[in-house]
């Protein structure tokens, strides 16, 4: 489906109209109708406030299939001393508390 057809679809999924959506984001009707029609594309920022308007993501819009690589750390407790155990759960946190 294109970009064009997902935002169209998306709104009418929530029982929108154009004009609910103009009055609820502040965007003029015409813009909303020439992202449906494929006349021009929204900004990123825009697309972001849409997908959560629609309650969608910007990859179902943009029809990206992003997995990340998962990278899996294993260790056995036999093969580490305690101090190596415990820098490697500080490690662990750190890297979580990076995640949004």
């Amino acid at each position: 489906m294109s970009f064009n057809e997902t935002l169209r679809r998306a709104r009418k999924a929530k029982g929108l109209t154009q004009d609910d959506v103009s009055k609820a984001l502040g965007i003029k009707n015409t813009t909303i109708s020439n992202w449906e029609t494929g006349v021009s594309r929204p900004d990123v920022d825009t697309l972001v406030l849409l997908c959560r308007y629609y309650g969608i993501t910007p990859n179902d819009v943009l029809e990206y299939d992003y997995e990340p690589e998962t990278i899996a750390a294993h260790h056995d407790s036999n093969e580490w001393t305690e101090e190596e155990l415990a820098e490697i759960e500080e490690f662990k946190k750190y890297v979580r508390s990076k995640r949004k």
